[in-house]
Order: structure tokens, then sequence, then C-alpha cells
């Protein structure tokens, strides 16, 4: 039998074999494992891919966001504001890079 620790590590073919040798409900189980298993995998993926090596551009873009929403709910004109915080956070990325650039 697996342990719980083993089946993160497990390609999910073989996640899949185990699952399908399982017999009644505790096979229904298994399936639900691997269900979570592999939406945690791309939740984790998606992640990786939204924040990436820099989370505190990843936060500004979000702050701008909510920035923009405000403003737009406010009625004024917040077109602006997104470009201005890419350029903001483009340079400070760029800021930290060279600084830790040997």
């Amino acid at each position: 039998m697996t342990q719980p620790l083993d089946i993160l590590r497990q390609p999910l073919g073989i996640l899949r074999r185990q699952a399908a040798a399982i017999p009644g409900g505790r096979r229904a189980a298994a399936r639900l494992l691997l269900l979570l298993l592999v939406v945690r995998g791309g939740a984790l993926a998606l992640f990786d891919f939204l924040v990436g090596d820099d989370w505190r551009t990843a936060a500004g873009v979000v702050v701008a966001v909510g920035l923009t929403a405000l403003l737009a709910a406010l009625g004024a004109a917040a077109w602006w504001v997104m470009p201005v915080s890419v350029a903001l956070l483009l340079a400070l990325s760029l800021h930290r890079f060279a600084r830790r650039a040997p």
C-alpha cells in the first residue's frame, strides 16, 4: 500500500493504475485524491506562472488593477494608471535585478 507522502511523488499514470485496482468505495476515494492532486498541481503551476520569481511585481500589478477599478468606479479617468504602474514596476524590478547582479 502506498504511503500518503509517496502519492505526491508518483507520476499520474501510476496513480491512475493504483486507483483502478482498488475495489469499491475506496476506488472513488482514490479518484478524488487523484483529482485533488491534479487540481493542486494546476494551481501551483498557475501561481508560478503569474508570480514567477518576483512576488513584489505581482503584488504591484494587483494593487494597480485595484486602483484602476476604484478610479473607474468613482467615475474618474483611470486609463493612465496601468501604463504608469507598468513603467514604475519595470523600473523597480530592473533596479533590484541590477543590484543583485555581480
